[in-house]
This record gives structure tokens, C-alpha cells and sequence, in this order.
């Protein structure tokens, strides 16, 4: 990653983007909690969370269809202004409820920001354990940010209040939109195939769940852990002000506790570069999420509870950097930022309900009952879930030969490992009989067939124009042109033919210059063959 400076920048525009979140989020529920105790900090949790839950399938499916780099930079700026605003309507001693509504539309608009960064990183990567040490850089610096975000509140809210840290927030966003300005452009889109319908690209997110079984496992594991987390932010502001009688700096300083943690994990999960059992390792991750929750409703002395949740950090980067090396790696690119999006949606729901169930359960039962069912959620679920998740170890491995395959390919030689795995993965096993026609000339097309073994012939009419072999493609012309077959192709004997789906191949073969202009000159020669075939030339 040393040597790719694209992921190098977002690698720092993450950094800026959960500093911000996390200081962020001290200081609203300081503000919070001298206004309303505990319950409001649940509940100004719950208004947060709930209307960016809500916007965030649909606002990320814009990464699907325009710059990811752009939308990143845009939404940095965006953040910025809010932040300076509410800095400026608490310093003004402005009313609560503009506080809040700040706070509401903040986190609309941050709502895609994983989903738009999550999408980015595996088609700057080239290799999975690039995108494996990716990740695992991201969450290191997620878990230093977590650190620095909480703590630089911590000093700020001690020498001043919450205003100070919407104002040194702001100007974090405006950094890290600097920091996005360096990556390098994306190959422009230049396909006029087909456009899906508006109701059929805003759902794509959840269809795309509905059909991937292992994509909705990973996810209905990954959205569990913000329930625990939700509840975790209500804790932590009664153990700090409460239990351990830190005053407001120290919910600042306990938050810290596990960025922590997080550096200390960035230690052990060096070992997951290249792993083939990230899945395991996913389930081991969630494992210490909760475990130590367990041993905090016991109320220790401050330096166990940091100790404790330092290792709640370790489990949240172990889970990070394998979760999401698995989820990129399967997921199709085509709709990852949408994917991506419900799983931010759903995130923030259950973020939320952890946070506002867990301030009146606290209310209720008192602090240490609530530590033991927040801390007994995800060890039982990764018990239930584990014979899945070892099975989840070898969706991974891809046949050497299809992949060597798709190298020879002129269309898919220039792309990166990452994205050759994808499209490895998406490619449909088809045995076809001699005599029998593939595609009809005339014919609408929604597939590109690739020629593992057999021989076919192309057909004008009765006239045989081509003959295809191992390694010969057809059907992209139809795809790019969004226009009926040009040819019949008729397997002459005993054929095996690997079929892609359009949304999958155009999204492969346009995410890189070489691989796209490529793509367009194969069309353009074979449509010239066409027309001069028809002239009789």
C-alpha cells in the first residue's frame, strides 16, 4: 500500500472522517446528557441515527453511478459547513432543538461515506492481500482516530465546551477533502447499454442481499455488533460520570480506551495479510466485542475497565479488517456502494436502538444488568452462526484455470486481481451440445459468454463469418451498444461456455481505461466487419 498513493490518501481521509465522527460524538452526548441524563443521550443517539438509516441506501446508490472520489470530497466539504454552523449556534446559545436538527442532518449526510470509501478501496487495490493490508491499515487507523477523536474532545470539553470541538472538527473535514483531491480520476463510463429502471437501482442494495447468501450472513453478523456499540456509548457516559466519577472529560478518555485497543489489535491482525480463514477470524472479532462487557457489569477499578475496553477494540479491528476483506471481495462491484448502504442503514438502526433500549434499560435495572446483556449478544450469535462462517473460509478460493483464463483475455487482461476475482466469481458454468444456437441474431442480449473449451461458429444469416475457440469471447456488442444481437453463434461441437451478466461485465470492463478502450475498439472492428459484410465488400 507503501507504493499506491490513491490509498494512501483515502487511507487519510477515513482517518479525518471517524476523528470528526468520534469527537463528534462526545461532545453531542455531553451536550445531551447536561440537558436530559442519561435517556437523552439515547435519545439524541436514536434522532441521529434513525433519519441517516433511512437515507442511506438511497444516497450511496449515487456511488454506483457517479465518482466515488467526487462524492467523498463533496460530502467532507458538506460536513465542514455543518459543523461550523452548529459551533456557531452553540456559541450563540442558540435552542436545543437547532442543536439537534444540526445533528439530524449531519448524519444524513455522513450517512454514505463508509458505503462510497468501502466501494473505492478494492478497485484502487491490486492484489487481495493489498486490499487485505488495506484494510487492515483502515482499521488501524479507525482505531487511532478513535483514540484521537475522543481524546482531543476529552482536553477540548476540560479547557472549554462543546463548541470548541465543532469548530476543530470543521476544520478537520476541510483537511481531509483536501487529502481526497489527490486520487487519481477513474476511467470515464462510456457504455450506452441499457438504463435499469429508477425503482429497480434504488433497491438494488436489498435485492442484492435477497440473492447472496453469503454477502446477507456476513451482513446480518456485521449490523449485530452496532447494537453492542449503541449500548456501549450509553454505558460508558454513566460508568465515566456515575460509576467512576471522571466528570465529562472522562467520557472522552474511556472512549479513547478503545482506539487503544484498536492500535494494540493492528499488532495481531498483521497476521491476516494474507489468511484464507478470514471468517473465522471475523468470528473471533466479535467474540472479544462482547466478551469483556461481561466482566465491566462487575464495575472493576479504573484500570481494569480500560484494559477491558481496550480489548473491545482489538476484537472491533480483528472484526473490521476480515469482515470487510471478505464482504469486498464478494460482493458484486456493480452494486457494492448500494450494498453497502443498507448495510450503513442498517447500522445505524440498530446503532441506535442499542443506544436508546440500553439508556432506559439503565433507567430501569441499573448499569450492571445492562452491561451483561449487552456483552452476552454477539458470543451467542457467533456461536450459532460458526459451522456458517467455516464454511464462509473456502468461498474464496477460485479455480486457477478460469482465472488464467480470464488473463489471456484482452477485455479482462489489464484489470487488477481484485477485480479478475470478481468477475471469476460472477462467471456461470453453461454445457452447450453441438447444433445448438447461443444467442439469435436480431435478439435483445443481456449477456457476455466467454469460450472455455469447444468450437462455435458466428453467422450473418446462412453465411459463417468467425469461428470461435478456447478463450474467444462474444456478446459484448449488444451489452455496449444496448442494441439486438449482430450474430447468431451455433456451437459446432460439444462447447463449455462461461456466461457474465451485463451489469457484472460492463462493471468490470469500465472501471479501467485500458480494459474500456479496449472493449470499444473490439466493437467498433467487429461492426465495421459487420457493415462491410452486409455491402458485400
Amino acid at each position: 500500500m507503501v507504493g499506491n498513493p490513491g490509498l494512501r490518501r483515502l487511507q487519510l481521509a477515513w482517518g479525518g472522517w471517524v476523528t470528526v465522527d468520534w469527537a463528534y460524538t462526545v461532545a453531542i452526548s455531553v451536550f445531551a446528557f447536561s440537558r436530559n441524563g442519561p435517556a437523552g443521550v439515547g435519545l439524541v443517539t436514536l434522532i441521529r441515527l434513525l433519519p441517516a438509516a433511512a437515507s442511506a441506501p438511497f444516497t450511496a446508490g449515487l456511488g454506483d453511478r457517479f465518482p466515488r472520489r467526487l462524492l467523498l470530497i463533496l460530502e467532507e466539504l458538506i460536513i465542514g459547513l455543518i459543523l461550523a454552523a452548529t459551533a456557531v449556534v452553540t456559541m450563540v446559545r442558540g435552542t436545543d432543538v437547532l442543536v439537534y436538527a444540526l445533528a439530524v442532518l449531519l448524519a444524513i449526510v455522513s450517512a454514505p461515506f463508509r458505503a462510497y470509501q468501502g466501494a473505492l478501496l478494492p478497485t484502487l487495490a491490486q492484489t487481495p492481500d493489498e486490499l487485505t493490508a488495506s484494510n487492515l491499515v483502515g482499521s488501524t487507523v479507525e482505531a487511532a482516530a478513535t483514540l484521537i477523536g475522543p481524546a482531543l474532545a476529552g482536553v477540548l470539553l476540560g479547557l472549554a465546551s462543546p463548541t470548541a470541538v465543532f469548530w476543530v472538527m470543521a476544520a478537520v473535514s476541510l483537511a481531509a477533502a483536501i487529502s481526497l483531491l489527490g486520487i487519481p480520476r477513474a476511467a470515464p463510463v462510456r457504455w450506452r447499454g441499457r438504463r435499469r429502471k429508477f425503482l429497480e437501482e434504488i433497491v438494488a442494495g436489498f435485492t442484492t442481499l435477497e440473492r447472496e447468501r453469503d454477502v446477507r450472513l456476513l451482513v446480518s453478523l456485521f449490523i449485530a455488533q452496532p447494537f453492542v456499540r449503541g449500548a456501549l456509548n450509553v454505558l460508558i457516559v454513566v460508568l465515566a460520570i456515575d460509576g467512576l466519577r471522571l466528570g465529562n472529560p472522562g467520557v472522552g478518555w474511556l472512549f479513547a480506551a478503545l482506539g487503544v485497543g484498536g492500535l494494540v489489535g493492528s499488532v495481531v491482525a498483521v497476521r491476516l495479510v494474507g489468511q484464507r480463514r478470514m471468517a473465522s477470524w471475523f468470528g473471533v472479532g466479535l467474540t472479544l466485542w462482547g466478551l469483556p462487557l461481561l466482566i465491566l457489569a462487575l464495575q472493576p477499578a479504573l484500570p481494569i475497565a480500560v484494559v477491558l475496553l481496550a480489548t473491545v477494540g482489538v476484537g472491533n479491528l480483528i472484526e473490521d479488517v476480515a469482515g470487510f476483506s471478505i464482504l469486498q471481495r464478494i460482493a458484486p462491484d456493480r452494486t457494492m456502494a448500494r450494498i453497502l448502504g443498507v448495510f450503513e442503514a442498517l447500522i445505524r438502526i440498530t446503532n441506535g436502538l442499542g443506544a436508546v433500549v440500553t439508556g432506559f434499560l439503565v433507567a430501569a435495572v441499573g448499569p450492571r444488568l445492562s452491561f451483561l446483556v449487552a456483552g452476552a449478544l454477539l458470543p451467542v450469535l457467533v456461536a450459532i452462526a460458526w459451522r456458517h462462517l467455516r464454511r464462509l473460509d473456502t468461498v474464496g478460493a477460485i479455480d486457477p484455470e478460469r482465472l488464467a483464463l480470464l488473463k489471456q483475455s484482452p477485455l479482462f487482461a489489464p484489470l487488477s486481481l481484485i477485480a479478475l476475482e470478481r468477475v471469476a466469481r460472477r462467471l456461470h458454468p453453461d454445457e452447450v451440445a453441438a447444433g445448438v444456437d447461443i444467442v439469435h441474431e436480431g435478439d435483445p442480449g443481456d449477456q457476455f459468454y466467454l469460450v472455455e473449451n469447444g468450437e462455435l461458429q458466428v453467422m450473418h444469416g446462412p453465411a459463417v463469418v468467425n469461428r470461435l475457440k478456447a478463450g474467444d469471447h462474444f456478446g459484448e456488442i449488444a451489452l455496449l451498444r444496448g442494441a439486438p444481437r449482430s450474430a447468431t453463434v451455433r456451437a459446432v461441437t460439444p462447447s463449455r461456455l462461461l456466461r457474465l451478466e451485463s451489469g457484472d461485465f460492463l462493471s468490470a470492463v469500465t472501471q479501467h481505461a485500458t480494459s474500456s478502450d479496449r472493449l470499444e475498439s473490439v466493437v467498433a472492428a467487429r461492426l465495421d466487419a459487420s457493415a462491410a459484410l452486409r455491402r458485400g465488400d
